[in-house]
């Protein structure tokens, strides 16, 4: 292609995916092809979690204020779900330290609350502030990820039922208070419903 017609093709585009010139205008983000590149980089929509190490203090600490922890070795804190596609290299590393591991000290602002979008199951969490969390999630986001959420609160979910139980749950149960620890951060596409 001669680079005159080149730059004809490339005004106001994105950039070229195969022979196929993206637009601006065109929602190249809901494609479904795994194979989408866009310059040298191949987009993908990404779920950035931490897996939470120390879960059998957790795990104690539920059964005695009688929570039966759902997937009790699946217990994570996410950092974001976006289905928009990234540049996953784009998003770097966590850049405060904590490559594989964070900590987030005993005490400091914790409490229960029931979480749930519309349509699914409600689920009972243990919500913790945490300015590292918060500042990868932002730091994700001015990469280029988007997330259905306004607004980024850290937590562990605990588990699934009904909102009414899980509501008087929330009154009743005393948060865990002791030190959360997480490992390093996993990056994964999301899933498909």
């Amino acid at each position: 292609m001669a680079d005159d017609v080149i730059e004809d093709r490339m005004e106001g585009a994105l950039g070229i995916v195969g022979s196929k010139v993206i637009e601006a205008s065109e929602d190249y983000l809901e494609t479904d092809d795994p194979d989408l590149f866009l310059g040298d980089a191949r987009l993908q929509t990404l779920y950035v979690r931490r897996d939470l190490v120390n879960r059998g203090e957790l795990i104690a600490w539920a059964k005695g204020q009688g929570i039966e922890v759902r997937k009790p070795d699946e217990l994570h804190v996410t950092i974001i779900y976006s289905r928009t596609p990234v540049d996953w290299l784009k998003m770097g590393q966590d850049c405060l330290g904590h490559d594989d591991e964070l900590k987030v000290s005993a005490g400091g602002p914790r409490y229960m609350d029931v979480l749930g979008p519309p349509g699914a199951e409600d689920t009972l969490v243990l919500s913790f502030a945490s300015s590292q969390l918060s500042w990868r999630h932002e730091s994700l986001k001015r990469g280029g990820c988007e997330t259905s959420y306004p607004e980024y609160q850290a937590h562990v979910s605990l588990m699934q039922g009904e909102r009414g139980a899980l509501d008087e749950m929330v009154k009743r149960v005393v948060p865990y208070r002791g030190e959360l620890v997480f490992g390093p951060e996993i990056f994964e596409p999301t899933k498909t419903d």
